[in-house]
């Protein structure tokens, strides 16, 4: 058998009956495999497709990352102005004690 010979629905069906013998059709394990051939063979068909599809579902989540990261900087930021505006009210000055006479 010459995979490179058949057209994609005999690759398709000669690659699911190998790699699913012995499996119940009806199993997790059967759906998993015939879905990840069905991904391969359209990477196959046509990669450029496939890459342009990618980007398009990540582009929205790298955005979305980039903000996130930016306010968090910006959050860490605003708590170092502020610790650093504590410390430097607070040096030199520690609870005050009343002086007695003795």
């Amino acid at each position: 058998m010459c995979l490179f010979r058949m057209s994609d629905d005999e690759k398709y069906a000669a690659l699911l009956r190998n790699a699913t013998e012995g499996i119940d059709a009806d199993s997790w394990r059967y759906f998993i495999i015939e879905n990840s051939l069905k991904l391969v063979l359209y990477v196959q068909k046509d990669p450029w497709a496939f890459i342009y599809n990618i980007f398009i579902l990540l582009t929205p989540l790298f955005l979305l990352s980039s903000l996130c990261a930016y306010l968090l900087l910006k959050s860490s930021e605003k708590d170092k102005k502020k610790k650093s505006k504590r410390h430097q009210i607070g040096v030199g000055k520690g609870p005050r004690k009343s002086k007695k006479d003795n």
